[in-house]
């Protein structure tokens, strides 16, 4: 397939494209063994995320949800929350995530994400100007909690930022594999590429280069929570080395509104 490419676009004269193929042919070849191996693995129904909704009723008449204990202001005042939404999403489908870490006492922002589709490079651009923002007083630091996506991305920014970043909880969030899908979220993230791609044009060899920060071991304290019964990606490419890997029963997008996982979040908060 990469040679078949390669000619192609040698025939169109694009040097460029050329040597971005050649040079990425192993990695795509890499990349396809995964899938492929990943189509084979078992996977939890799809038809099961729509549990979430089940999920979000159970929270909101919870206790943690509806008298949640406050932080205290000793740990409060030196953090800031950041969460960065999956797939897809903005910064509205973890609205009641954070609205709720705010009623604990942490100050909170928003990453301006309205559809978490674009390329890598120029979605951590607004993230990482909100952390060099909130950490540049030296008075605060940033504790990143990302959703599916959205915790890779707090991951590599984790790798880039180092010391401005104290924490990080992902949400149903690959550690290795990522491309060890099932088929449907596999489509999903082909097609968001593809809009990527119509509107950015090739950024490939930064995406492939950026996600290389999953590879290693994560430089703050990180918490890595999945569930068995995850519609949307391999649970098992969510269990990664030098963190803390929570298991809860539920959804992959229930993970934003379950209960178990805002018990979670609260004792990494509250004991930072």
């Amino acid at each position: 397939m990469a040679s078949r490419i390669s000619l192609r676009l040698k025939d169109k004269g694009n040097s460029e494209v050329l040597r971005y193929a050649d040079a990425c042919s192993g990695q795509a070849n890499a990349i396809a063994d995964i899938t492929m191996r990943s189509l084979r693995r078992p996977f939890a129904p799809a038809h099961l995320e729509g549990r979430a909704v089940l999920e979000y009723a159970a929270l909101i008449k919870s206790d943690i949800f509806t008298r949640p204990q406050q932080v205290d202001k000793s740990i409060t005042d030196k953090y800031c929350v950041v969460i960065i939404p999956g797939l897809y999403a903005g910064d509205g489908a973890v609205s009641v995530l954070r609205k709720w870490v705010g009623r604990l006492g942490f100050e909170t922002r928003e990453t301006g994400i309205r559809s978490n589709i674009d390329y890598t490079l120029p979605t951590l651009e607004g993230i990482r100007s909100i952390v060099n923002d909130v950490s540049s007083n030296g008075k605060k630091r940033v504790v990143l909690i990302g959703h599916s996506r959205g915790g890779m991305l707090a991951r590599i920014l984790g790798e880039e930022l180092g010391d401005n970043i104290s924490g990080i909880i992902c949400m149903g969030s690959p550690q290795h594999e990522r491309f060890a899908l099932p088929a449907h979220t596999l489509g999903a993230a082909a097609l968001a590429y593809g809009l990527s791609y119509m509107r950015r044009g090739n950024m490939m060899e930064d995406e492939i280069h950026l996600f290389s920060a999953l590879e290693k071991m994560p430089k703050q304290n990180t918490v890595s929570i999945y569930s068995r019964t995850d519609g949307v990606v391999d649970w098992r490419s969510c269990i990664g080395d030098g963190m803390e890997c929570v298991e809860v029963n539920g959804s992959h997008l229930g993970m934003i509104v379950n209960k178990d996982v805002y018990k979670i979040i609260y004792r990494y908060l509250s004991s930072m």
